[in-house]
Parts: C-alpha cells; structure tokens; sequence
C-alpha cells in the first residue's frame, strides 16, 4: 500500500518535470523533433520490460492491424507533437495549467466518442477547469492584451483529447493485455508515425530535419530523465498504483502534476502570477472535488453489498 502511494507520487513528480525540462531544450530543439525522440528512447525500453516478464508472441490475440495504428498514431504519434509544440506556444506555467484539464477533457472525450454519460458530479469540475484556465490567462498589468495566450494551449487541450481517446480505446480494444505491453506495442506504432509527422513537417518547413547533437550533459541527462524516468518509469508506477489502489484513487494524484509543475518552475525563477495561481487552484479544486465524491459513492456502494443478510449471508456483487 505504502509502496503504491510513493509510486503515483513519482509518476506526478515525474510528469510534472517534463514541463520545466522541455522549456530548456525548446531552446535548442524543435517542437516536433523532441516529441519523436521522447518516445524513440522509450520503446526498446518498453518492448525488453514486456519480453522478460511477460510469456508468449507480442501481439497475443489477432487485432485488427488498423486498430493498433489507430491507438498508437492518436495516443502517440498525434498526441506528442500537439503536447511539446504546444508548450513550445504558450509559457511553462500555463503549459502547467492547462494540462491539469486532463480528467475534464477525458468526460468529454468519454461523451462524444464513446457515448458514456457525463457524469453529473464532473459538471462543475468541467466548468471550474473552463473559469480556472480562462483566469489564468488574464493578465491586468498589460493594457493592450490582457489575455496571455500564446495559442499552444489549445494544442494542449488537443493533446489531452487525443490521450484520453487512446486510455478509453486502448482498454476496450486490447482487452485482456497487461498495461505494460498495451503500452509497449502501442508505443512501436506510434513511434513510426510520429516519425512520419516530423518528416511531414520537416518538409513543409516547420521542423528541423537536421538537428544539431546536444551541447552539453545536461541536456543529454534530460533527454533520458524524460524517456526512462517520465515515460517508462512514470508508465510502470502508474500501472502499479492503479493495480493496488484502483484507478480512482490513482487519478487523485495527477492532481498534484500542476502543484509540482509550479513549485519546480518556480525553483527556477518562473514565479506564477496571482490570477494562475487562483486559475490553478479553481482547476485542481474542481477535479478534486468531483474525484473525491466518485470515491466515496464508491465506498457506499461496496459496503452496501457487503452488508450482512438473510441470517448473516454476505450481499454478493454477482448477478
């Protein structure tokens, strides 16, 4: 349980420097070219972990080839050149800010792809996250353009559609994979097109389809922190904390990707202004809030149907 805990507490740690750490090598690197190599380091990674400790052929049971490039060109292909070009748009901490809309975003995608009920206790969250994200852009100092926005937010946003479309579509379409090799395979088809992404924009003049080898350690040291620590080994203590605790108990703790997200950012001189920080409290409070009650609706109900009756029999969740 303890181990469980720490283990979603560094997947959000880890998350959360991806922001600070791509900040520093968008200095040097395009936008597209980062998003290729985040996950190019990532998959031999991934592809080893689900040869030693799972039996049998990669793909397990006949999917639909179309399927699996479909889940790995949204989830990854699509998804990572929208999420880095677009903190490459807008400024770390509303990078911060906007990708804690995730769970929002995923009730929405939830609806309109899949057909899943809004839940009614994610409505305020949904509007907290609109009122929070649209406050933090404002800025009263400046006169002539008061709302900082960069336009990467909306890629942010798009970002965080295509994630969780891949979460939902992955579950329903893999079912019966370990996390691991859903993440593993995937991985492999979303590489080559993310590959084919940054070839496209490299020939239409929006990437560098020669980039320059890095300068010194330190961002060599960061292109592995992000590809072993943020992906493969965020992805491992993630599958882990969700195993244990369940998943709703592990998404409370991406609420704390933003909280560390600004404190790091603020580390390194990046110091939010009042209206972010109010922005970012009304986006983690609404989600927080909405996650908290599914929890404990969960709890009564669990405890409703082990409730003794008929002379001491346990309700049953059988039917």
């Amino acid at each position: 349980m303890i181990g469980a805990n720490l283990g979603l507490l560094f997947t959000a740690f880890t998350w959360a420097t991806q922001i600070a750490a791509f900040d520093i090598l968008l200095e040097h690197w395009d936008p597209y070219f980062l998003a290729t190599l985040r996950y190019s380091w990532a998959a031999p990674v991934l592809l080893l972990a689900v040869k030693l400790t799972e039996r049998g052929p990669l793909i397990p049971n006949f999917v639909p080839p179309h399927r699996l490039w479909l889940l790995g060109g949204v989830g990854i292909g699509l998804f990572s050149p929208c999420l880095i070009v677009g903190f490459a748009y807008s400024s770390p901490v509303m990078a911060a800010i906007f990708t804690a809309t995730s769970p929002a975003v995923a009730a929405i995608v939830a609806r309109v792809f899949f057909g899943t009920p809004i839940d009614r206790r994610m409505i305020p969250a949904i509007m907290f996250a609109f009122v929070g994200c649209s406050l933090a852009t404002y800025d009263p100092t400046n006169e002539t353009d008061p709302f900082t926005f960069g336009g990467g937010e909306l890629l942010i946003l798009v970002a965080n559609a295509c994630w969780s479309w891949y979460s939902i579509a992955a579950q329903r379409w893999l079912d019966g994979w370990s996390q691991i090799r859903i993440t593993g395979v995937t991985l492999v088809y979303g590489t080559i097109a993310g590959i084919g992404i940054y070839i496209v924009a490299g020939l239409l003049g929006q990437a560098d389809l020669s980039p320059e080898p890095a300068r010194n350690m330190t961002e060599l040291g960061l292109h592995a922190w992000i590809a072993l620590a943020c992906v493969c080994g965020g992805v491992a203590t993630w599958n882990y904390g969700v195993k244990v605790l369940g998943v709703t108990v592990a998404s409370l703790f991406l609420n704390m990707v933003p909280i560390f997200a600004l404190v790091i950012l603020a580390m390194l001189g990046q110091w939010p202004t009042v209206t972010q920080l109010i922005g970012t409290a009304l986006v983690v409070l609404g989600l927080l809030t909405a996650q908290l009650r599914q929890l404990g609706l969960r709890r009564i109900a669990a405890e409703k149907l082990a409730e003794p009756v008929d002379g001491g029999a346990i309700r049953s969740s059988a039917r």
